[in-house]
């Protein structure tokens, strides 16, 4: 399948998955994310896009029952590669967000260490002056201009350190949703599957989101089958 066919299949199906009624949509879009999380962590329990959709597309995708059994067993291969699909582009949503995610957490935390510091030489130029001699006023002067530019200074990054957690939480809340991405200047700017920390964990959703129990750690019974 050329690059241009499986962009104008993976366009079809996703119509088709938005034309679900809701509770269809919801739960499908719950299993698809569950299934990406699973295969994402294909290194350590061998379970691919492929192998995935094998498994649940008899679960999920069901034939025409006006159809023969032969008919049947041909559609099978055309399901399969139609979830297939569906679980390699989360996958790789996943991967990209997950990367966009870890650069915004990377650019807080330079944020709040600057700021830490800033607020730190700020304290100690805020002492207070014991005694100002006419010859120390110059000095104080200078320090009292070098506070006034360091509160500018924090209030910046206070607010930057904000917009970058508000910009993670807004990421992390429409990480199970399921649709399809399309490539931006900020997809440009900030995501590289090439660049991808697997030592990521995610925090809990906001309350609209918790049934999704976001988090990337290694399944109890998975990581037991990894170590044996």
């Amino acid at each position: 399948m050329t690059e241009e066919a499986r962009s104008e299949t993976i366009r079809a199906i996703y119509d088709i998955i938005d034309r679900l009624p809701k509770p269809n949509h919801d739960t499908f879009e719950r299993l698809v994310f569950h299934l990406a999380r699973v295969a994402y962590h294909e290194d350590s329990n061998l379970m691919t896009p492929n192998s995935l959709a094998i498994v649940f597309t008899p679960c999920i995708l069901q034939t025409n029952k006006e159809l023969s059994p032969l008919e049947s067993m041909q559609h099978i291969s055309k399901t399969t590669m139609c979830l297939e699909l569906v679980i390699s582009e989360q996958l790789k949503k996943m991967r990209s967000t997950l990367t966009d995610i870890n650069t915004l957490e990377s650019a807080e935390i330079s944020a709040c260490k600057r700021l830490t510091t800033l607020r730190r030489s700020m304290h100690n130029l805020q002492a207070p002056h014991a005694t100002i001699e006419e010859d120390d006023l110059e000095d104080v002067t200078d320090d009292l201009e070098v506070v006034e530019n360091g509160e500018v200074q924090i209030h910046v990054l206070e607010q930057n350190i904000r917009s970058l957690q508000d910009e993670k939480e807004q990421l992390t809340a429409q990480l199970p949703c399921l649709e399809l991405r399309h490539g931006s200047s900020d997809d440009d700017n900030l995501s590289s599957d090439d660049q991808l920390s697997h030592d990521f964990s995610l925090s809990e959703l906001d309350a609209g989101n918790e049934e999704y129990a976001v988090t990337f750690d290694l399944p109890v019974g998975l990581s037991g089958h990894s170590s044996s």
